[in-house]
């Protein structure tokens, strides 16, 4: 039983009225986001049963959060750039040779 709980969350989110999200019915905002972390870690493959409207909808969260993701790597790795000239720096300043 606490294996179910537990993995309650690793399943794709159904649709509002607890049927499949593929059969018509409008995904809730908690559903989308949820489902959109999961794809856009790659923990789920995009799915194609969505009607139109959801799968833009579902589209359009997994592009914002990717684009987040690659913004925050992207802000590290210059942060990291930046401490390692100012040490390098620092090291200069001290070396008397």
């Amino acid at each position: 039983m606490q294996d179910q709980e537990r993995n309650k969350g690793d399943r794709a989110p159904t649709s509002a009225n607890g049927g499949d999200a593929g059969n018509g019915s409008p995904l809730t905002t908690d559903q989308l986001q949820r489902w959109a972390v999961r794809i856009a870690q790659g923990q789920d493959p995009f799915p194609r049963e969505l009607p139109a409207a959801e799968r833009e909808r579902l589209a359009t969260e997994v592009r914002r959060l990717r684009r987040q993701r690659l913004l925050a790597f992207l802000a590290r790795a210059i942060a990291r750039n930046i401490r390692r000239r100012e040490l390098q720096d620092k090291e200069a300043d001290r070396d008397p040779s």
